[in-house]
């Protein structure tokens, strides 16, 4: 029996600030997330995509970014209450941190030997993330100025997601105004998002995922007052999905000229979009 090749591919997360833009309310939503980053559901620790007859494994420890945000929030804190800080806490939070990770394709396809393709399914998997951990500690995932790199590639791939939107809907909650928000558990909201069935697609194909609705109601409406807490403080989005190349909202296939991933591509730098669609 002939086994399929699998190639590891290197990845380096680089996070510049991991905290949250606002301070407050600190002392009740820090601790929430930095309990949901210490106790993060194995569903966000490896995440397996099939596409044309390759299995594309992506694998993070998020170990490291738990040890930095606790880290982070103990400089920050002494500045809140008025007390002297740590002499150097300035440049320790300015220092950006680097997680190694690594994506692991398995089989073979036109499009598995270009420089972007496992990058893609990398990104695919930090915008699941955010959204997952943001559903359930809003403000949790503030991964607005996040890269990805790969060696000697050109330019990184810039992520740009911002939880701002999530922490101020959650910060509005506790000041008592609608909607009223709660912490939910990251294994319910990663069940809800499982059951979504989303994968790599950019557009709706089913009613089910139109609608949005599956076996957890709970979650499910929570998700809905969130998008809509999003959408009318930020406007102009639509649902929250990477955006692939303009011909990969089908299936994913290389410029035939280029050898690229389309128009949406920069040499190895994919330009990344985030958005939510209101189906």
């Amino acid at each position: 029996m002939v086994q399929s090749k699998s190639t590891s591919h290197s990845h380096v997360l680089e996070f510049e600030h991991l905290t949250r833009d606002v301070d407050s309310h600190g002392e009740t939503i820090e601790p929430l997330i930095e309990q949901f980053w210490y106790q993060v559901p194995k569903t966000l620790r490896q995440r397996e995509y099939l596409h044309d007859g390759c299995t594309i494994t992506v694998e993070i420890n998020w170990q490291r970014f738990a040890t930095r945000l606790r880290r982070d929030y103990g400089l920050l804190r002494p500045l809140r209450e008025k007390r002297p800080p740590d002499k150097d806490w300035y440049s320790k939070l300015s220092r950006p941190l680097r997680i190694q990770t690594d994506v692991t394709i398995s089989g073979t396809n036109e499009l598995a030997s270009h420089q972007w393709y496992p990058t893609f399914f990398l990104n695919t998997f930090i915008h699941e993330v955010f959204l997952i951990a943001n559903l359930a500690v809003p403000g949790s995932a503030n991964f607005y100025r996040t890269s990805i790199a790969r060696p000697k590639q050109r330019d990184p791939t810039e992520v740009r997601l911002s939880a701002f939107a999530f922490d101020n809907g959650l910060m509005n909650s506790l000041d008592g105004e609608w909607p009223a928000l709660q912490i939910l558990p990251g294994k319910d909201v990663c069940e809800w998002f499982s059951a979504l069935d989303i994968g790599y697609k950019q557009r709706a194909d089913t009613r089910g995922h139109q609608a949005c609705r599956v076996a957890r109601p709970q979650v499910d409406v929570y998700a809905q007052i969130a998008f809509r807490d999003a959408f009318c403080k930020v406007g102009g989005y639509r649902w929250l999905r990477p955006e692939l190349p303009r011909q990969a909202t089908r299936e994913p296939h290389a410029d035939s000229d280029s050898g690229q991933g389309g128009e949406d591509y920069q040499g190895d730098h994919q330009i990344a979009t985030f958005h939510i669609q209101i189906l």
